[in-house]
């Protein structure tokens, strides 16, 4: 394999894992968002000026512990974004 080609491979493997189109969500030790990507945004509707300061249940609620997970009309408004 070339070194070209070997290289677009490794960009084809990485599209989806790159950090830089990760929707990333940075918590301080008391679950307060202090950090919020643009992918973020994209994914859970919300801008970093309405995230950052505010705690991360409000923008994610828990799964269940134990059983199925909850019908999409269960879902949180949003939750399907």
């Amino acid at each position: 394999m070339s070194a070209t080609r070997a290289a677009d491979a490794a960009d084809d493997f990485r599209g989806p894992l790159d950090i830089a189109r990760a929707a990333t969500v940075v918590l301080d030790g008391r679950d307060t968002v202090v950090g919020w990507s643009p992918a973020a945004t994209e994914l859970l509707g919300f801008g970093a000026h309405e995230a950052v300061g505010r705690p991360l249940s409000a923008f994610l609620s828990p799964l269940p512990a134990e059983g199925p997970l909850p019908a999409a009309s269960d879902r949180p408004a949003g939750a399907d974004r």
